[in-house]
């Protein structure tokens, strides 16, 4: 997914930006495959726990789901 992609590149903010979409739009769907994704991709945006943009990002997705 583009997140993941930002991601590797270093661009956690742009990452974030996107997955916040990608928040969104699985509140709705209720998929397991995407819900998955987006386990995947915040396990990987660990690295990154020290930006509060990922702190903001985790509060966000976790009252999401």
């Amino acid at each position: 997914m583009l997140a993941t992609s930002y991601l590797q590149a270093n661009e956690v903010e742009q990452a974030v930006t996107v997955a916040r979409e990608v928040v969104d739009t699985a509140a709705g769907l209720k998929s397991y495959r995407v819900n998955s994704y987006l386990d995947e991709f915040r396990h990987r945006l660990r690295q990154h726990s020290d930006s509060p943009v990922v702190a903001e990002f985790e509060s966000y997705a976790s009252t999401q789901r």
